[in-house]
């Protein structure tokens, strides 16, 4: 669990791993303003392990605020430009963000004051 003000409104938000007993699909959630958004569930059908062996290995990580390069922001794009063309080459927080991590991706959460409500860009596949 890590908390932070992901969104901006100077109260502590919280970010954490949840887990359903049903099938150990595993959800990473996020407590704002009282209100809760379910950011990511991994289950059996996603592009991951379907034994959910590399699930364990899943953590959160805390995304300081400044400039975050994206998959798109490296040599990926050289390679896949077409994959890249609507993918920013990076993004800038304001406020504090969610890296979830994996042996196999890194992804960034973070608070979309626009949209009021979260984003993703993704840091490496």
């Amino acid at each position: 669990m890590i908390e932070a003000d992901f969104d901006g409104n100077g109260i502590k938000d919280r970010a954490q791993i949840a887990i359903r007993k049903s099938d150990q699909a595993r959800g990473v959630i996020v407590t704002t303003k009282g209100r809760v958004h379910l950011l990511l569930i991994l289950s059996e059908g996603d592009e991951i392990r379907a034994d959910h062996s590399d699930l364990k290995d899943n953590g959160l990580g805390f995304a300081k605020p400044g400039r975050w390069d994206t998959v798109c922001g490296n040599a990926f794009r050289e390679f896949q430009e077409e994959s890249c063309e609507d993918y920013p080459k990076s993004v800038r927080l304001r406020n504090p963000g969610i890296l979830v991590v994996s042996n196999t991706y890194a992804l960034l959460y973070f608070w979309d004051r626009k949209k009021e409500k979260f984003d993703v860009v993704s840091l490496r596949n």
